[in-house]
């Protein structure tokens, strides 16, 4: 028979006595309990809302150009499969950035486009950074920079070589064209553009402009990125536009002036790539109006004393960097990456570009991508980590691919959130389809 020490009867039905006693004892400590409970749920819903990414954006309203410095790294998101997924885990291991990644929340990111075409994703982002309108390229703002403000359109002399089955542009940056052999080239091509109402502009060897001297023929065109195009078939990145055909036409007679031009038998003699076509990009900034809209004053990198020109300038700074260093030696380059281009650096918007992603993408030697990426990690991703100037009150790291970019903002999360963790580094780096 059941036998309980409170209870003698408790193997037989209740009684009132036993289940009031049974009451008492419980009521308290539910009372008791459940403001605790409710206090709790209070407490972790409101912790939950200040630290979700998307209800408290941690970039904009924190991060500004005097105090937290930008790094923008383009061709760094890439696609696992052209990478290859050994190489993929070694990069997200790498001391600095494995670092890095465990101190950063997540910032802003760029939106799906949907489309088969994209733009590179870091020019995407320095339309944004420096408050450009949708219409202009950040390329198209070296004539600023350049002193051709009233030109209307960029024009790059370019390699077309043969691929497989189609053409392919080579990187502008190493072909290595001397101010000499461009004003020769220049020279002879400078009576067909006049003939179409357009003067060139070419002061300086690898960027060149073409300014409309009558506004009732100038172009109606709408162009594509040339870093874009580059390693890539050119037929899906030709302009459009209701003057297509005639920039075509245009195009083909350039080519036709340059073929078998003695500058370029001097180089094929030389084993140097001939000047064999142009590419054009705009419209320039001035053109548009130089007038751009300023930037938006909650954007990371907007000066709020920056007039639309000085950031058009600034832009178009940025927009020279790896033509700026075409004809270099190398001399000044640092030993270990004398191979790719040195690291841009626009003080008026504290933000460094290093491109040695992108040229060894184009490459496309995911080997060398690698190598590119540990030497970052060296060069950036361990001092951001560490804290050492510049990046001792905080940093932005964009890493962007093809047609995205996404923002790393380290030393926005206070030490009291130590329950937060960083996005997985293999995550960070997988990005857009490869070339």
């Amino acid at each position: 028979m059941p036998y309980s020490k409170h209870c003698p009867d408790a193997g037989r039905r209740r009684g009132p006595s036993c289940a009031s006693r049974s009451q008492r004892h419980a009521t308290p400590v539910r009372s008791a309990f459940l403001p605790i409970a409710r206090a709790l749920l209070v407490v972790v819903s409101l912790f939950s809302f200040l630290t979700c990414p998307s209800a408290h954006p941690a970039v904009n309203p924190i991060r500004t150009a005097d105090s937290r410095p930008a790094l923008l790294l383009a061709a760094s998101l890439v696609d696992p499969a052209w990478l290859g997924s050994d190489r993929l885990a070694q990069a997200a291991r790498a001391p600095g950035f494995a670092a890095l990644a465990r101190k950063a929340a997540l910032g802003s990111a760029s939106e799906e486009t949907g489309t088969h075409l994209p733009e590179p994703g870091h020019e995407a982002w320095l339309q944004k950074a420096f408050g450009l309108p949708a219409g202009a390229p950040i390329s198209a703002c070296s004539a600023l920079a350049d002193g051709a403000a009233q030109a209307r359109w960029r024009l790059d002399p370019v390699n077309l070589h043969i691929g497989r089955d189609h053409l392919v542009l080579t990187d502008p940056a190493r072909l290595d064209l001397g101010s000499e052999d461009a004003r020769s080239l220049a020279a002879s091509v400078d009576e067909l553009f006049r003939d179409e109402g357009l003067t060139l502009i070419a002061d300086h060897p690898l960027r060149w402009y073409l300014q409309e001297t009558d506004p009732a023929r100038g172009l109606r065109l709408q162009t594509r990125s040339m870093l874009a195009a580059l390693g890539r078939s050119i037929d899906a990145w030709q302009p459009s536009g209701d003057d297509a055909r005639r920039w075509r036409r245009i195009v083909n007679e350039v080519q036709m002036s340059w073929y078998g031009h003695p500058v370029n038998d001097r180089r094929e003699s030389l084993g140097l790539r001939p000047i064999n076509s142009v590419w054009i990009e705009g419209p320039c900034p001035d053109a548009i109006g130089a007038q751009t809209p300023a930037p938006m004053p909650s954007h990371p990198l907007s000066h709020p004393s920056a007039t639309s020109t000085e950031q058009a300038t600034a832009a178009g700074r940025v927009a020279t960097r790896r033509s700026a260093g075409a004809s270099a030696d190398g001399a000044d380059h640092d030993p270990q990456t004398s191979d790719f281009s040195p690291a841009c650096i626009e003080p008026s918007m504290a933000l460094t570009i290093d491109d040695r992603l992108f040229e060894a993408h184009c490459s496309g030697d995911p080997q060398r991508w690698l190598q590119a990426w540990q030497s970052l990690d060296q060069a950036f991703f361990a001092p951001m980590a560490r804290g050492q100037s510049p990046w001792q009150h905080g940093a932005a790291l964009i890493l962007a691919g093809d047609g995205l970019w996404r923002e790393m903002v380290i030393g926005v999360r206070p030490r009291w959130r130590f329950w937060q963790h960083g996005p997985r580094p293999e995550a960070l780096l997988a990005g857009a389809a490869a070339r």
